[in-house]
């Protein structure tokens, strides 16, 4: 299920990927530091420079996860309601950019023993302001991208709620085990996802507005053929068959693509050789 989320809470609500993104985020001001040099730096042996210049990416990195992964964890009622999303965004923003223009001056001033004057610390604010925009520019976008999978979630929600109920002339589809010993009948709008599991298929399928499964002792290639005549189901890995009713989101990842289904919370993979007929059908990217 997926939700409009605040802004102002981290990055992202997995903690690894605000972490990652704050190590590249720093790794990007040590690199910045090192090639364009716009500190004095007093130090003539190479090792102790870029011993010296990893100092600012790790004031930066206390920085961002102290105000944008501590604080929002310590006072979470302070950054929930959309109400005040601008000013607290602001606020934190703030704050975070003033605790690092700080340490760095101060880091400066006593580990560099660099004479500060003003125009430095201007300078050190400028720098301290790029992460920080930075950060913001990818909150925004994490930000459009929640919006638009809550919107194309309530799409599916309005399809279902429109098409859903089967018509007497629906046909149910009869599942049937290799041995004809066990068989289910389904509405087609009523499967959700077919997954082969070693010599048997599960059946993941909606009713009574909850999602129940179905062991099944036959092939994923017989069920396929059967399904031919109901042009909503598609084969998108050689162990799945999806319902594209239910299809909220094509993704893509370390592990390769997948589908995010309503209903289901796991991703559906996706291989290459299924792909294009998935992008093809399903028209989302």
């Amino acid at each position: 299920m997926f939700e409009l989320s605040n802004k102002l809470y981290l990055i992202n609500k997995d903690f690894n990927y605000s972490l990652r993104v704050y190590f590249w985020t720093c790794l990007g001001i040590y690199f910045f530091i090192l090639f364009f040099q716009p500190f004095i730096l007093n130090y003539q042996d190479l090792n102790n420079q870029l011993l010296y210049i990893s100092g600012f990416s790790i004031i930066t990195y206390i920085s961002l996860v102290l105000f944008f992964i501590v604080l929002p964890w310590i006072f979470p009622s302070l950054l929930t309601p959309m109400k005040h999303e601008t000013r607290v965004f602001v606020l934190i923003n703030s704050l975070a950019w003033l605790f690092c223009s700080t340490g760095f001056v101060f880091y400066m001033r006593y580990v560099g023993k660099i004479d500060m004057t003003l125009y430095l610390v201007f300078k050190t604010g400028l720098l301290c302001m790029v992460p920080i925009v930075i950060l913001a520019i990818i909150r925004e976008n994490e930000s459009l991208r929640n919006q638009v999978l809550y919107l194309r979630e309530s799409n599916v929600k309005l399809n279902l709620m429109a098409n859903g109920r089967p018509s007497e002339s629906t046909e149910k589809i009869c599942f049937i085990s290799d041995n004809k010993s066990e068989s289910i009948e389904l509405y087609p709008q009523e499967v959700l996802l077919i997954k082969s599991a070693d010599n048997y298929v599960e059946i993941f399928y909606l009713q009574d507005n909850s999602l129940k499964q179905k062991l099944i002792r036959t092939t994923l290639k017989g069920l396929e053929s059967q399904l031919k005549t109901h042009g909503e189901f598609l084969r998108c890995h050689r162990t799945c068959i999806v319902n594209t009713r239910y299809t909220v989101k094509l993704t893509r990842g370390y592990s390769g693509y997948g589908l995010k289904m309503h209903g289901y919370e796991k991703e559906v993979p996706v291989s290459r050789q299924y792909l294009l007929a998935v992008r093809d059908i399903l028209d989302i990217t």
